[in-house]
C-alpha cells in the first residue's frame, strides 16, 4: 500500500514499477493505491509511482524472505514428492536445489513447497537448499536415497542374458535377443566388453539359459536353441585369460533353464513341463554332473536365486513360491513370500528381492520379509538382470525399447 497525496484518480493514470516490472493496482485514491507485489527481478527494487506524467520513486522496500522449517521425507526414492515447510513460499524466483540440481517446483502454498527427486538421481546423499533471489537457506539435514541411477549398459541389450560375480565384478553374457553373443564386465562402476560367448551358431539364437560360478569359472549351458530345439552344451569362462572353453555336455533329455551354485558346487534343473524338475549337481573338478533331487510340487525349476552361506534361496518365475535349499542334507522347506519376485540378490547376510513395484529384504535368521524403498522410473516391465558386489545391489532393466538398458544402484547404508 502507497500512501501519498495528489495520486490520480482516474482509472489507468498511475503507473507502478517494482524495478522493470509493471505490477497490478487493485485500487487507488487521491491519497492511497493498493498493489500486487510482483516477481521483481531484485529482492530490493526500487518502486517507482507516475501519476500524470510525474513519478516518484521509493527505494526502501524489500521482499520479504522465506522462512525455511523442515522437509520430508528424509530418506526416499527417484521421482518422490518432497514437501519443503515453512512460512512466507511465494514467487518464482524461489527455486530448491539437491546440490547443484535444480528440482522441479509441482506446486506451493504459503506454507508449503511441493517438488520431486529428480529420476536420473546420482548421489546417494545430498544437502536441500532453497534460494530467494540472492539469499540461500541450506536445510540443517541430508537427503538419502539407497537407489540412484548409474550409467545405463553400452551393449546391445540384455533380453537373454546370464550373469555371474567374482571377485567384486558382474559378468553379464549373451546379451541381445539370443542371437547376440557379447559379453561385458561391470567393476568399479563401469562397463568393458570382453571377448565374444562362443555358444551362438551364426543364424541360430540361444535362450533361457542357465549359469552359476564355481572356482572362479563361470559357466554358461543349456536353454533353447530357435525356441524349438533342447540344448544340453555347457561352456566354462575363465575370468583371468577372458576365455571360454567348451565342456562335458549336460547329461539332460529335457530343457535346463535356471541355475545356481552353493560353495564349489554348481546346481541346475531339468524340466519337461509334465512331470516334476529334477535338480542335477555340477561337480567341477571332474566335469561330472548327478541328478540328486526331485524338487517338491510348487516348484517350477525356473528361479531367481540367492546365497547365504551354505543354503540357496529359490524364487519360482512361474509361481508365487519361495524355497530354501540346504545342498549338504538335500532338504527343500518352503517359506513364506509377500509377493511374485522377479530378481533377487544377496549382501550382507541378507536377500533381497523385488519386481517393477516392490523391492523386499530376507532374513535368514527369521524367515521373514521387510519392504525396502524401491526406485520406480521406467521399471516398466519385470525384466531385469541383478547382481550384488562390493555391498551394493545393482538391477537394470533388460527388456528392448527407449528404456531398455537403465540401471540402479542400490546401497542399504543410506
Amino acid at each position: 500500500r502507497l500512501v501519498g497525496n495528489h495520486f490520480a484518480t482516474e482509472p489507468g493514470k498511475n503507473v507502478v514499477m517494482f524495478g522493470n516490472t509493471p505490477t497490478y493496482i487493485i485500487s487507488e485514491s487521491k491519497t492511497e493505491i493498493e498493489v500486487a507485489v510482483p516477481d521483481a527481478e531484485t529482492r530490493t527494487p526500487t518502486i517507482t509511482v507516475t501519476s500524470y506524467g510525474s513519478s516518484v520513486s521509493i527505494s526502501a522496500f524489500t521482499m520479504k524472505s522465506p522462512v525455511i522449517s523442515d522437509f520430508s521425507p528424509h530418506r526416499g526414492q527417484p521421482t518422490d514428492q518432497l514437501i519443503i515447510t515453512g512460512t512466507s513460499f511465494r514467487g518464482s524466483y524461489l527455486k530448491v536445489f539437491l546440490d547443484d540440481v535444480q528440482l522441479q517446483l509441482d506446486n506451493m502454498d504459503d506454507t508449503h513447497l511441493y517438488t520431486r527427486i529428480p529420476y536420473d538421481l546420482t548421489k546417494h546423499e545430498g544437502t536441500l537448499k532453497v534460494r530467494f533471489y540472492d539469499q540461500e537457506f541450506v536445510l540443517g539435514q541430508t537427503f538419502k536415497s539407497p537407489w540412484i541411477r548409474i550409467d545405463d549398459f553400452p551393449g546391445t541389450g540384455l533380453t537373454s542374458s546370464q550373469t555371474f560375480v567374482h571377485n567384486n565384478a558382474a559378468y553379464v553374457a549373451l546379451v541381445g535377443n539370443g542371437t547376440n553373443n557379447e559379453v561385458w564386465k561391470f567393476s568399479n562402476n563401469q562397463w568393458s566388453q570382453l571377448n565374444d560367448f562362443p555358444g551362438i551358431d551364426p543364424g541360430s539364437s540361444l535362450g533361457s539359459t542357465f549359469s552359476f560360478i564355481v572356482g572362479g569359472k563361470g559357466y554358461i549351458g543349456g536353454g533353447d536353441i530357435d525356441v524349438m530345439q533342447r540344448s544340453n552344451k555347457l561352456w566354462e569362462y575363465d575370468v583371468v585369460t577372458d576365455s571360454w572353453t567348451k565342456i562335458t555336455d549336460i547329461p539332460q533329455s529335457e530343457y535346463v533353464f535356471s541355475g545356481f551354485a552353493v560353495g564349489s558346487t554348481g546346481f541346475a534343473f531339468e524340466q519337461d513341463f509334465v512331470t516334476q524338475p529334477k535338480l542335477w549337481e555340477y561337480n567341477a573338478a571332474a566335469d561330472t554332473w548327478s541328478m540328486i533331487s526331485v524338487v517338491p510340487d510348487g516348484m517350477s525349476g525356473t528361479a531367481n536365486s540367492f546365497i547365504i552361506g551354505n543354503t540357496a534361496y529359490l524364487l519360482d518365475q512361474q509361481w508365487q513360491a519361495f524355497w530354501k535349499y540346504v545342498p549338504s542334507s538335500n532338504q527343500w522347506t518352503a517359506v513364506s513370500v509377500p509377493d511374485n519376485f522377479k530378481f533377487a540378490f544377496s549382501m550382507g547376510g541378507f536377500g533381497y528381492a523385488g519386481n517393477r513395484y516392490s523391492f523386499y529384504k530376507f532374513n535368514p535368521s527369521t524367515n521373514a520379509w521387510s519392504q525396502e524403498l524401491m526406485p520406480y522410473p521406467y521399471l516398466d516391465d519385470d525384466n531385469f538382470i541383478s547382481f550384488s558386489i562390493n555391498g551394493k545391489g545393482y538391477i537394470v532393466r533388460r527388456s528392448s525399447g527407449t528404456y531398455g538398458k537403465v540401471a540402479y544402484e542400490y546401497d542399504p547404508s543410506f
